[in-house]
C-alpha cells in the first residue's frame, strides 16, 4: 500500500495544500489517515482511495454540461433540505 502525503496528494489532483486542508475539513475530498491522536499530527492518503475518489468525480465535455449537472444536483439537494425541514402542521 502506498500512501501520500498531504502535499503528494495536493499536486496530484492539481490544487494547493491549503486547499486539500480545507477539504478535510469540509469533508469534501478523498479518505484520509492521522497516526497520531492530535489534530496537528500528519495526514496520509492512499493511493487506491485517491484514484477511487478521482474516477468517481464526474467529468463533462463542456463547462455548459458541468454547469447543468450542478445546478441539478444544487437544485436536488435544496429539495432534500427543505423536506426534512418542514415542519408539520398541527
Amino acid at each position: 500500500m502506498r500512501l501520500l502525503t498531504s502535499s503528494e496528494y495536493a499536486e496530484k489532483v492539481g490544487i494547493k495544500p491549503q486547499s486539500a486542508r480545507l477539504q478535510r475539513m469540509r469533508g469534501g475530498g478523498p479518505p484520509f489517515i492521522r497516526f497520531s491522536n492530535s489534530p496537528s499530527g500528519r495526514v496520509f492518503y492512499r493511493a487506491e482511495d485517491v484514484e477511487r475518489w478521482i474516477a468517481e468525480r464526474p467529468s463533462y465535455r463542456s463547462t455548459g454540461e458541468e454547469k447543468a449537472f450542478l445546478h441539478a444536483a444544487r437544485k436536488a439537494t435544496k429539495a432534500t433540505s427543505a423536506q426534512w425541514t418542514e415542519v408539520p402542521a398541527a
